[in-house]
């Protein structure tokens, strides 16, 4: 590495007259071995030691703190290396601005003549603009030995030497991209880079593990490298319900996915008209087969005309596993012989009340027309009558047909009591059969209704 850093810190291209010239620039003066007995100890000695060793940016440091307590011959010395360390570390204004503090100090001779040439060669130097669409990313220029160019940017613009250059451009999870380009003398450069994301590495879980999976409509079989976006993954098990999830790749990231397929259960409904809801939710068979996620189940049937049932469905399914639900009729017809004697007893009371009260109604009317003939023949009770015998007798049958319409009300009456008792207590008994049915992996229901 020291010697890359060399070779960048003595090369320099200078622009004169138009015409395009390569110029070496010096190496850093590198100080003679002190004379015997005189052990050589100073600030410049350090920083030369550090550069020897190659720890240019341990030198850039050492510069900066020894800088102040130096004498000016030293100071002098310490921007010399200075610009040069910078221009090493493609710091072009850096660089500039020591060159030119140390032809401020008044230096003369033959390194200073040679420095005048680099920093007018370093004010040649255009700018180079590096524009990364998706970063932000590390950028280096020529070699990664030398440092970041610019860190974690998406965009970086410094003056470069007007040379032909290497850029690199790296950011976690992508893959790095290494662009030439060559920069001209006084004239600005523009390289615009696109990083591509590396693939990531897709695992997934499938149970039923026999299951086909599939992503973006191909056959997959994980783990397998995925490029980077949204994908589609399906996995199919015949009898079950496909599993779907949708994935994406990014920046090389490892993805995982587990998928559940829901078994699809043989289920039979009779009437086929009856609907099912598994728990609270309604369900539809397809061809014949019911979805049943995990965990145990309560499935209730319906149809209008039928008896409800419902099914308790375990969580731990045989490999057999079927489901049976058969409704029983929610209304039966009258048996033939629902008229019992009792009844026809209460028909037969019932008819006798109808007569009773239409023999009441009969005596009333009549017992009315013989009072009302009897006072039209003798108006007042206490007025002598000459028809007092006849008044008397109708009053008489009046007051027998009053007492016999009351009786046949009573008699009335009691025959509808009788009547209503009579057809309650003669109804046909019934009983309601239910029978659950269970046969080995099959779960079914059985409902009679007897009389």
């Amino acid at each position: 590495m020291a010697g890359s850093i060399h070779r960048v810190i003595g090369c320099v291209v200078c622009i004169v007259s138009g015409a395009t010239i390569a110029h070496a620039a010096p190496a850093i003066a590198r100080p003679a071995p002190a004379a015997a007995g005189k052990p050589a100890h100073s600030p410049v000695a350090d920083v030369d030691g550090a550069i020897r060793a190659g720890k240019y940016t341990e030198a850039l440091a050492r510069i900066e703190q020894v800088f102040a307590g130096a004498s000016r011959a030293e100071q002098s010395l310490l921007l010399e290396r200075k610009g040069r360390l910078l221009m090493g570390q493609r710091d072009i204004a850096g660089a500039i601005a020591a060159f030119e503090a140390y032809l401020e100090t008044g230096v003369r001779g033959a390194n200073a003549v040679e420095v005048a040439k680099i920093l007018r060669n370093l004010k040649l130097a255009p700018p180079l603009k590096i524009t990364v669409s998706n970063g932000p990313a590390d950028i280096y220029l020529d070699n990664k030995a030398s440092g970041v160019f610019c860190a974690q940017t998406t965009a970086c613009e410094k003056k470069v030497m007007p040379t032909p250059h290497r850029v690199i451009v790296e950011r976690p999870g992508f893959a790095p991209r290494h662009e030439a380009i060559t920069v001209r003398a006084n004239q600005p450069a523009t390289l615009d880079v696109a990083l591509v994301e590396l693939p990531s590495r897709v695992t997934v879980h499938v149970t039923p593990a026999t299951a086909e999976v599939t992503l973006d409509d191909q056959p997959f079989a994980a783990p397998a490298d995925v490029a980077a976006g949204d994908h589609r993954v399906v996995a199919h098990l015949d009898h079950f319900v496909d599993a779907r999830a949708e994935l994406t790749a990014h920046e090389g990231k490892p993805v995982e996915l587990a998928l559940t397929l829901v078994p699809l259960v043989p289920v039979e409904v009779a009437p086929a008209t009856a609907t099912l809801v598994l728990d609270g939710q309604p369900a539809a068979p397809t061809a014949g087969r019911l979805p049943l996620p995990p965990g145990a189940h309560r499935l209730i049937a319906r149809a209008p005309g039928y008896q409800e049932r419902a099914v308790d469905i375990p969580a731990e399914l045989p490999a057999d596993y079927r489901i049976s639900v058969q409704l029983a009729h929610d209304v039966v017809a009258p048996p033939a012989h629902w008229f019992t004697f009792r009844r026809k007893l209460a028909v037969a009371s019932g008819a006798l009340a109808l007569a009773g009260v239409g023999v009441g109604a009969v005596l009333g009317v009549q017992a009315r027309n013989a009072d009302h003939d009897a006072f039209a023949l003798c108006p007042s009770p206490t007025t002598p009558c000459r028809d007092a015998a006849r008044a008397n007798a109708l009053n008489q049958r009046g007051q027998s047909r009053a007492t016999d319409a009351n009786v046949a009300f009573g008699l009335a009456g009691a025959a509808a009591v009788g009547a209503a008792v009579l057809w309650m207590v003669g109804a046909p008994e019934s009983r309601v059969v239910v029978a659950p049915r269970v046969g080995g992996s099959v779960a079914a229901i059985d409902l009679g209704l007897a009389f």
